[in-house]
């Protein structure tokens, strides 16, 4: 194994048994139960999603010289089981094309200096900001089989998800996977109506080719859309209104990932979603298509939801 990737599973030890930070938040006195029940959308709600690596928050990310990718979520119009309308913003930080120009000059004066030869300091990057932002529209909330990565959000004004329940599971969704611990999440990879709606590199292109070649080769044994639920209920942490609040989940599995679904009939959001290592096929977990293959999942941070009564009364701890 070599250095670098030593150093990246010493992090992701490092991450998962001490945690991300030392932030204090107000912690939630209400169960888990209350939480989960009380942790209902309407218009006005808004979301904090950030991307993930083989599950691993955006701190990690940055740690690893990346970015750690927020998009924060503002609920337009809320009607669970009809239709659904949401807009997004996304600020990133891009490295300038003279920046990049000059990392590649300098790395051409490395390969090129003989050994023992001094070369001056690598110049900084510098990057300037970019801000992406899009509507997304759903008309069914009732009985979609496929949900939408953010990944695979466009640019732009309202594009209607038919068919497509963005991050949600829809109704009926919700109700098979309750009662009978099954149902079936499509996440819509290969859908030509999303890639041709947005701008995708050759990266990204070649890696959606070779998940759609796997996929059609597992699914001549197996039924690669079915989910199973497992048979216990999670719990699963994040903020809810400024509070550091557990929930309960109902953890499910496909062929392509796993999937961590909030308990709640009303608010059944998706709030993670890791890509599986079954669908990555027998990629190096450092290669280059499974880097890109673990952007594709997300986690919800943070959610605020218009205060009701109850919530209002829930008292905080230090």
């Amino acid at each position: 194994m070599t250095k670098k990737n030593e150093k990246i599973l010493i992090l992701l030890v490092f991450f998962i048994l001490f945690g991300s930070g030392c932030v204090t938040n107000s912690i939630s006195n209400k169960s888990v139960d209350e939480s989960t029940d009380n942790l209902n959308l309407t218009t006005g709600s808004s979301l904090v999603l950030r991307q993930t690596v083989f599950g691993v928050g955006g701190r990690l990310v940055g740690l690893l010289g990346g970015q750690s990718l927020e998009r924060n979520i503002e609920i337009i119009d809320w009607d669970l089981e009809k239709s659904l309308e949401l807009k997004w913003f996304l600020e990133e930080e891009v490295q300038t094309a003279e920046s990049e120009a000059k990392q590649k000059e300098y790395d051409l004066l490395l390969k090129n200096t003989p050994v023992g030869t001094k070369v001056v300091e690598r110049p900084e990057k510098t990057y300037e900001t970019f801000m992406q932002e899009g509507v997304l529209r759903s008309e069914s909330m009732d009985n979609s089989e496929t949900i939408l990565l953010p990944a695979s959000w466009p640019e732009g004004d309202a594009m209607n998800t038919s068919n497509n329940s963005i991050i949600w599971l829809s109704k009926k969704q919700y109700d098979e996977l309750s009662k009978t611990k099954k149902t079936h999440i499509n996440l819509g990879l290969f859908d030509n109506s999303v890639s041709s709606a947005i701008k995708m590199t050759d990266d990204i292109k070649n890696l959606i080719n070779k998940l759609q070649k796997n996929s059609e080769e597992a699914s001549e044994a197996e039924d690669i859309l079915e989910v199973n639920a497992s048979e216990d209920f999670g719990v699963y942490s994040l903020l809810v209104n400024g509070k550091k609040t557990t929930v309960k989940t109902i953890q499910a599995q496909n062929w392509f990932g796993r999937y961590t679904i909030l308990a709640n009939k009303n608010n059944p959001v998706i709030l993670e979603v890791i890509l599986s290592p079954v669908s990555k096929g027998s990629l190096n977990i450092f290669s280059k298509e499974n880097l890109l293959q673990s952007f594709l999942g997300y986690e919800i941070t943070e959610i605020n939801s218009i205060q009701t009564s109850s919530s209002s009364a829930d008292q905080s701890q230090p």
